[in-house]
């Protein structure tokens, strides 16, 4: 027991955790190898150490922040792609504008994600073969490290059935076109008509009546949500799922505020 990580009245006084690495470098014991990268858990110290005093409602917009630092970290290797179509070029400028806020109503988070799904299909289908779709995740990490130009992470990007060698900037351009290509078929042609929150939708489906195609379309409800795999307000979708690779599939299902002045003031959803 005395050897279990632990924080004890920390001199932030705060402790965060969002499903993320909780031991130290060195730590001698396994407690597990499914941990997530740190994003959200650096957004929530963050968020904490940007308000002196907190309350109630500050703590109800950490949870709602929809603010990706894995984008905002991929954005400048994404940035720095020489476009070639005149698609690609007015897709990187409204890149070039942006923050990484997942927000609903946004065109750039859709580009973005489209263009995430595409790379890592370009970066590692040819070596995964057959065992691909069954592994096709985001993986930030992993690719922030393939397009951080060291050479042993950078072989990634060649693609092992051709005999060519293809680079990590060729990757970047042609994945960029196929995202949009996808997004055209999606969603029309009209880049400022797409919506992060038309594909990023949160389905209820409903038991029975979801599961025939008809019945569906009344029973079934889709909400538009904020967010990704990486933010605070988490929304994680599935690559391989062709029919909605960018529908909210995982997010909280319980989110609580608990006011220890007024414990009755509490704030809670699930």
């Amino acid at each position: 027991f005395e050897q279990l990580p632990r924080s004890y009245n920390p001199a932030g006084g705060s402790i965060v955790t969002a499903n993320h690495r909780v031991t130290p470098p060195g730590y001698p014991h396994f407690i597990s190898s499914d941990w997530q990268p740190p994003y959200r858990a650096n957004r929530i110290q963050q968020l904490l150490e940007a308000t002196p005093q907190h309350s109630v409602q500050s703590f109800a917009r950490i949870q709602a922040d929809a603010v990706s630092l894995a984008m905002r970290e991929l954005l400048p290797k994404l940035l720095a792609t020489r476009p070639r179509s005149e698609g690609a070029r007015k897709a990187l400028e409204l890149l070039a504008k942006w923050d990484g806020a997942m927000a609903p109503g946004r065109a750039e988070p859709l580009i973005a994600w489209a263009w995430w799904r595409e790379l890592t299909r370009a970066i590692y289908a040819d070596g995964l073969g057959d065992a691909f779709r069954s592994n096709w995740l985001a993986r930030a990490v992993f690719l922030g490290n393939v397009l951080s130009g060291d050479t042993e992470h950078e072989r990634w990007c060649d693609d092992v059935r051709t005999p060519a060698t293809e680079t990590c900037a060729e990757a970047l351009a042609l994945s960029l076109d196929a995202a949009l290509a996808d997004l055209e078929r999606r969603y029309g042609s009209d880049q400022a008509r797409w919506h992060w929150g038309e594909a990023h939708v949160a389905r209820h489906e409903h038991r029975p009546f979801g599961r025939q195609p008809l019945l569906a379309k009344l029973f079934d409800i889709t909400v538009p949500s904020p967010g990704d795999a990486y933010t605070v307000n988490v929304g994680r979708n599935n690559l391989n799922d062709e029919a909605q690779p960018f529908a909210n599939r995982h997010a909280a299902s319980l989110r609580a505020v608990y006011d220890l002045s007024e414990l009755e003031k509490s704030l809670y959803i699930h």
